[in-house]
């Protein structure tokens, strides 16, 4: 994606793809400094994205998922900075575009997995699991090539639901 992104200048998706791609390397790594690297590249390619298409509900939302990544690597230090702009970036994506899947998928992944003391838990999460389940019925891709990420994760979550209220 990073070579395509540099052939194909005026695309936003490969740009956006390696943004994903590099956010994703960051949860195989362990190591906090490899995980920052692997984010100041995605940051890079995110950046590259908006450029295309300052505006686009998708990159608005990878970016915020970007951001929650920058949580996760030091939480004690960066919840406050990080997750005020994973809070932005989700409401400006919410503005342009209500019925993304991922991002309710990113709303449920962040309650799910938030402690019940910070306004988490699974029981908070379920009905928003739900809720992005529907979102990626309902809104499927133009192209197949358009985002998809996220829906795999959301099954996931769905089934811990289920099984937590059997």
């Amino acid at each position: 994606f990073t070579e395509i992104s540099n052939e194909q200048p005026k695309e936003w998706l490969p740009p956006y793809y390696a943004a994903y791609s590099f956010a994703t390397m960051c949860f195989l790594e362990k190591d906090r400094i490899k995980k920052d690297q692997y984010l100041d590249k995605a940051q890079t390619y995110i950046d590259r994205a908006f450029t295309v298409q300052p505006g686009n509900p998708e990159i608005m939302v990878l970016q915020a998922y970007i951001y929650q990544q920058r949580v996760e690597v030091d939480p004690a230090n960066r919840t406050e900075d990080y997750g005020t702009l994973v809070q932005v970036a989700m409401e400006d994506a919410k503005k342009l575009d209500p019925d993304n899947p991922r991002l309710h998928f990113l709303i449920a992944q962040t309650t799910f997995f938030a402690p019940e003391s910070l306004g988490g838990g699974i029981a908070k999460a379920c009905p928003l699991v739900k809720t992005a389940m529907q979102k990626y019925a309902e809104n499927k891709p133009l192209m197949d090539i358009a985002p998809k990420w996220g829906e795999a994760l959301t099954n996931y979550m769905n089934t811990i639901c289920e099984s937590v209220n059997r």
